[in-house]
């Protein structure tokens, strides 16, 4: 109580001094706490004693003195008692003093880690501690203390408050501290005939680990009274150690543990845990069992047994780690005997394989987190170390069951109903999952399955419906089905990165999400995708942030409506020249609801005339550009986007109107020469167009060729007397000729320019009864074409005639407009119809002849 007293006027008086620190020396950094306390950082500053004008007022909370080259220490008088807290790690200090900390009687920690300590009586005398009556944690871990047998009792004697103790592990020491209760001699073993006193410490926190470094602790056994001087242990860390054995009784006195971590002591094994947790059904608090790397990293998988875990099932513990020891198999009924309170299971980086003990999952009522993460890890370095031979126990099964993929008997797969997460990251799986079926009965909201190695997800899963994270970043995804995540209507969250969507993505059906309305986040980068489909989009109606960075898109296009609550939109590290006008107006819309933010990082946007709709509407709109003064043109930067814009609107108005005139002249010259190409060839046309309708083949080998009719005749109506009387007597029904006539032979039902060109190719000549009507009907001179055209590409010989009927016309205009009909003429190839009587009997003679050649 007095002292209480005198350390109160102590502070009234301190806060009535001069709060500014003096000159510092030193160089060490002061933090002021309130208007009285100070934390002083003189850490690395390479002092070799301690700073001696720190403050001149006795304001001290606080001081670290961490990373220097101090060999010594004692604190001086005028250090301020209130100094709470000192850090006197990574120095070279190997030796205190009984006086070392008399003048800080107040100091609540003290770490001391990292120096060169020992045991010995020099180094750590046994009253180094006497006037720290107020220390409540002590760090002597990393010190050299490899050469010890056991542990100095008397150091922790005079320091009734001390909770946490951080040290190396003695080879044969424990904590179990005796000394003799006459004389209290520092050796029990010289007690002479006194009686023994046991020690009893009040550390509720003890971390003796080797995890940094295996020779700082070098604890091969755990005995049955290793704990005996610290019976309130509520937190013990052993990892990294070098322990084999565990007695039975070696935690039945610690009825407050809360956490017990022997992990990484490789040579413990399985084999260990029925001693381990003998007496975990009177620790009615411990909460935490790691036993991570008990097994040695090389060998045979190992196997967990109904033996090994029963004890597990009468214990109150939540979180249980058992990763890293090569576990492959359980027993069928092992997860029945778990900790009936278990929360979280870490199984990670283990190598197991499917077995009958899956279905038994479902008997961890409580169990809401499971790591099943790095799967079937080689953990090879190339290291001497690893192919050192494994000497644990073998731990195997009397019969292994065998491995396959069992089903249950109604299909589904059941799952700890009040399970949240499952972490399957990393675990070398390679399915192409396909469907599956799951009991409803579950509460998974997060599946984690990246860095494995998925190529197709057909899907469809039924029963997670409440799932809201999922993450399948750092596969192979290459086949995405639409319908894959339609049952999960809760999702808020995906990350498909690093995948190879892009070619399936591509597709025009792509409506992946169209029933994920509950969706905020979506992550499509680094996917190579090149063209993204509006229809991506369709569904989206909640989702705040979309990444698709760092993929190959030239353009994004949006239509009105979609992404309404978008707020977020990452397009870095893409192609993107320019976005399609909807895009722009759907964004724009969104801004006026609430903001958006969009990043065009690391893209081509180029500065050209091609890209200056894009420029103007990033200097104009709302929304805002992340880091728009970093993005950058070839050669500019778009930190003036104003003047660039200003110069290329005048650049490309001429530029416009150039392309303008120039794409008018090409289109009415492409025009000018088409339809001079057509009209040149439009009876070519017509005859192939009505060739190919038939499927005839044209050939110019006529000889051996049958025709239907040996002449057709074209005649205008005007001369249809001469064609019926005179024709069809003199060479239908004298020479016994077949003709055909338009008016008795055309098929009906059929186009008149189909009639003529079928009966024009079925016939071995065309007589052309020419007049002035002739020349003057359309379909008479159609006929004299398609005849002419057929005479040229099919035919070997002229097979066109021209009968001049009323002498040879010379003055009309269809004679002068038509080459090919001059030419006929030029070459003869026509014969003239006689007015005199006499001469007609020579005329048909002269025709009957060229027919029948």
């Amino acid at each position: 109580m007095i002292e209480v007293l005198y350390f109160i006027i102590l502070l009234s008086i301190v806060e009535l001094l001069p709060q500014n620190p003096c000159e510092n020396k030193d160089n060490c950094t002061y933090k002021s706490l309130n208007k009285i306390l100070f934390d002083v950082d003189c850490s690395n500053k390479g002092l070799t004693e301690l700073p001696s004008n720190l403050i001149n007022n006795g304001t001290l909370y606080s001081i670290d003195l961490s990373q220097n080259q101090l060999q010594n220490v004692s604190i001086p008088e005028y250090y301020s008692i209130t100094l709470k807290h000192l850090n006197l790690s990574y120095n070279n200090i190997s030796e205190l003093g009984n006086q070392s900390f008399k003048s800080i009687p107040y100091l609540e920690t003290l770490d001391l880690s990292n120096n060169r300590l020992s045991f010995d009586k020099k180094s750590l005398p046994r009253n180094v501690f006497q006037y720290l009556w107020n220390l409540q944690e002590l760090n002597l871990s990393h010190n050299n203390f490899d050469t010890a047998k056991n542990y100095n009792a008397e150091l922790f004697r005079h320091s009734p408050s001390l909770k946490t103790l951080a040290i190396d592990g003695v080879k044969e020491g424990n904590f179990s501290f005796k000394v003799c209760k006459e004389f209290e001699f520092e050796n029990p073993q010289i007690c002479k005939g006194g009686k023994l006193k046991k020690i009893n410490v009040s550390i509720t926190r003890l971390i003796v680990s080797g995890r940094e470094n295996a020779k700082y602790c070098l604890i091969e056994h755990l005995t049955d009274d290793f704990f005996e001087s610290f019976p309130s242990l509520e937190y013990i860390d052993l990892s990294g150690c070098s322990i084999r054995s565990v007695s039975k009784k070696t935690f039945s006195t610690l009825v407050n543990l809360n956490y017990l971590d022997l992990s990484y002591n490789d040579k413990l094994s399985f084999h260990s845990l029925p001693n381990i947790s003998e007496h975990f059904i009177n620790m009615r608090h411990l909460k935490t069992l790691k036993l991570d790397k008990i097994h040695c990293t090389f060998g045979m998988g190992t196997y967990l047994t109904v033996d090994i875990v029963k004890n597990l099932a009468n214990s109150s513990i939540k979180n249980l780690a058992i990763a890293s020891n090569r576990l492959e198999m359980a027993e069928y009924n092992t997860p029945l005997y778990l900790p009936p309170n278990l929360e979280f299971l870490n199984l990670s980086d283990n190598k197991l394989t499917f077995g009958k003990y899956v279905y038994q999952m479902k008997a961890m009522k409580n169990v809401q987190r499971i790591d099943l993460s790095k799967q079937h890890a080689t953990h090879f370095t190339g290291a001497p170390t690893d192919f050192q031979e494994c000497k644990n126990k073998p731990l195997c099964p009397y019969s292994i069951p065998r491995i396959s993929y069992w089903k249950s008997q109604s299909g589904e797969w059941s799952l700890p109903p009040q399970l949240e997460s499952v972490d399957y990251s990393r675990a070398s799986l390679h399915w192409a999952i396909g469907k599956i079926v799951v009991n409803r009965n579950n509460s998974v909201k997060e599946i984690s399955l990246n860095r494995n190695f998925f190529e197709n997800l057909t899907g469809p899963i039924f029963g997670l419906d409440k799932v809201e994270k999922i993450d399948f970043s750092y596969n192979f995804i290459s086949t995405l089905s639409t319908y894959f995540f339609e049952k999960f209507p809760n999702l808020k969250s995906l990350t498909l990165r690093k995948n190879l969507l892009g070619k399936c993505i591509n597709t025009n059906n792509s409506a992946y999400f169209r029933n994920s309305t509950n969706l905020k986040q979506l992550d499509l980068s680094q996917n190579m995708i090149r063209h993204l489909p509006t229809q991506t989009f369709d569904g989206l109606i909640s989702l705040e942030i979309l990444n698709l960075s760092s993929n190959l898109l030239r353009e994004f296009s949006l239509n009105e409506g979609q992404l309404g609550s978008l707020k977020v939109l990452d397009l870095s590290n893409n192609e993107l020249s320019s976005f399609s006008d909807t895009a722009k107006m759907a964004l724009e819309s969104m801004q006026i609801n609430h903001p958006v933010n969009i990043s065009l990082k690391g893209n081509d946007l180029r500065c050209s005339c091609d890209s200056l709709d894009l420029l103007k509407w990033i200097l104009k709109s709302k929304i805002r550009f992340v880091d728009r003064d970093s993005y950058t043109c070839p050669h500019k930067n778009l930190s003036d986007l104003e003047l660039i814009v200003k110069t290329l609107v005048k650049n490309c108005d001429n530029y416009e109107e150039l392309i303008g005139v120039l794409s008018a002249f090409y289109v009415v010259f492409t025009i000018f020469i088409v339809g001079g190409i057509l009209y040149r060839y439009r009876w070519k046309l017509r005859y192939i167009y009505y060739m190919s309708k038939w499927s005839l083949p044209a050939s110019r080998k006529t000889e051996d060729k049958k025709y239907d009719y040996d002449a057709f005749v074209s005649h205008a109506d005007e001369e249809r007397d001469f064609v019926t009387q005179e024709m069809i007597s003199e060479l239908e029904i004298t020479s016994q000729l077949v003709l055909c006539l338009h008016e008795r032979d055309f098929t009906p039902g059929k186009s008149i320019g189909e009639n003529i060109t079928k009966s024009i190719c079925n016939s071995r000549y065309i007589l052309c009864v020419v007049t002035e009507n002739f020349l003057s009907s359309h379909w008479c001179m159609y006929e004299l074409e398609m005849a002419l055209t057929d005479n040229r590409y099919s035919r070997d010989k002229q097979s066109v005639l021209l009968i001049m009927y009323g002498g040879l016309p010379t003055e009309n205009s269809k004679i002068r407009s038509s080459i090919r009909f001059m030419s006929l003429v030029e070459k003869n190839a026509y014969i003239e119809y006689p007015n005199d009587e006499g001469n007609k009997a020579e005329f048909w003679n002269s025709l009957r002849a060229m027919l029948q050649e």
